[in-house]
Formats: structure tokens, sequence, C-alpha cells
């Protein structure tokens, strides 16, 4: 059984929309570490793409990685949100040089915005357009969607 399966399996057996279970259904769900920070009907979520450091990010991967964490909030039974806050970091050359832990991407849905989701089809819905509420790096700003992103740049 892999990981990925283990945590299915957990996060099925855990109370609805609660933090440990969104936690797991996570862990399922993508091959990056994320936190959960949960505070009444507001649920904030960082997906760290430090995993994904060898490689571009792109305005895609990013619609994915988002359209995935939102299927595994409403998977985990989060159902009735005032707000949903996802970002995601990745590691950036600093001035120095070295790489720095930098927020790339960041959205909020609110209530309306997650009612408009289809959640058969959330996998293939652009997250960034259903709101008007989402900010990238200045790195990213500059690419048109599909471009990579690279952190040699």
């Amino acid at each position: 059984m892999s990981a990925a399966e283990r945590n299915a399996l957990i996060a099925r057996e855990l109370p609805p929309a609660s933090p440990a279970r969104l936690e797991h259904q996570l862990a399922a769900d993508l091959p990056y570490a994320t936190k959960v920070a949960s505070q009444g009907k507001t649920l904030a979520v960082n997906v760290d793409l430090s995993a994904a450091s060898k490689s571009d990010i792109t305005y895609r991967k990013l619609r994915r990685i988002f359209a995935q964490a939102l299927s595994a909030v409403h998977e985990s039974g989060y159902q009735d949100l005032d707000e949903v806050t996802l970002s995601a970091s990745y590691p950036l050359a600093g001035q120095a040089g070295a790489p720095t832990q930098t927020t790339v991407a960041t959205i909020t849905l609110d209530r309306e915005a997650l009612k408009k989701f289809s959640w058969k089809h959330i996998l293939r819905c652009d997250v960034f357009e259903a709101t008007k509420r989402y900010r990238f790096h200045p790195m990213i700003d500059c690419s048109p969607p599909g471009q990579a992103i690279s952190q040699n740049r």
C-alpha cells in the first residue's frame, strides 16, 4: 500500500471538516508538503512546492495544484466555509543567491466563489478565473499562462 493510499484510508476514518482529515486528504492527493490552518469558517492551506524545485513552476501547474487542494478541502467535508485561502511557496534565489522559501501564488475564495464550482469537474477548472482575489509573485506575473517559471531567472 502506498503512502497516498494509506493517507486516503486514514482521511476517511477521521471526522469530517477537521484539520487532521484535510491534512491526510491533501497528503493523499498532492505529492507536496502542506500546512493547514483553520479558524471558524475560514481555512488556509499552504502548499510547499520545494519537492518540485528541480522543475519549473508554470501557471498551468499552479492551477492544477490549487484545484487538487480545493478538491481535498471539499472531500474532507469542508462544505460550509466563508473563505478559503490557498497559497504556494517555492524556493527562489534571493539577493545573496541562496534559495529562500517564497510565496509564489495566493488565491482567496469566498463563499460565493466556492458555490460556483462544479465539484465533479474541479480538476479541470481554472480556479484563478473563479475569483478576482489572487496574486502571483512578480516573476510569475510577467509570464503568460503556460510559460515556465524558472527559479534561475
